[in-house]
């Protein structure tokens, strides 16, 4: 399965990997665009976007990361749908109370 998906301009001459895609927990559903990074080890969304969906973010599973600034930080990994296009995940996501 290829799903293929053209970069966004967001401004003159710089275009990244954003697609629109669907997180889902507990029968909510949230349009989101996404940044895509498909080096990335786990999927990273605000807190902000967790309660949204009614998560309460501070209940999951805390890990404690370090920014590229040093600075110490946790986030919290729960259980979510994830759907691109006509295609849906079950994944670990992680949610960032401190996410810039």
């Amino acid at each position: 399965m290829v799903m293929k998906f053209d970069y966004t301009k967001i401004r003159p001459g710089v275009s990244r990997p954003v697609i629109p895609i669907e997180l889902g927990y507990n029968g909510i559903f949230v349009r989101y665009l996404a940044l895509i990074d498909s080096g990335a080890d786990y999927s990273l969304f605000s807190a902000e976007v967790g309660a949204r969906l009614g998560i309460d973010v501070l209940k999951g599973k805390r890990v404690s990361v370090i920014g590229i600034h040093g600075d110490s930080t946790y986030m919290y990994f729960h259980d979510i749908s994830l759907v691109v296009g006509s295609h849906t995940y079950e994944v670990k996501a992680a949610f960032m109370p401190d996410f810039q």
